[in-house]
């Protein structure tokens, strides 16, 4: 199976990006992925820098099940990761 895009990775000390290009374009067109995430509670948006850093919040910090992923089904009822 022959490769259809290229792929570029930046592992930032602040962010990460990544980014694809059609391999049979001339000029290629370089195209961001976006990539989802919890922006607020409750907030799941995608963008297209990720942050490098993680806050553990106290299990106290935010209202149950804000922080649950929509893709991660096992967390839906948990007050904060890891709890």
């Amino acid at each position: 199976m022959a490769a259809k895009f290229t792929i570029g990775v930046d592992l930032g000390t602040t962010n990460c990006a990544l980014a694809y290009a059609p391999i049979s374009e001339e000029p290629a067109q370089v195209q961001p992925m976006l990539i989802p995430q919890l922006v607020n509670p409750g907030e799941v948006r995608e963008e297209s820098l990720l942050a490098v850093v993680l806050y553990v919040p106290g299990a106290s910090e935010f209202p149950a099940g804000t922080l649950a992923l929509p893709w991660d089904e096992s967390r839906a009822t948990s007050r904060n990761p890891g709890t």
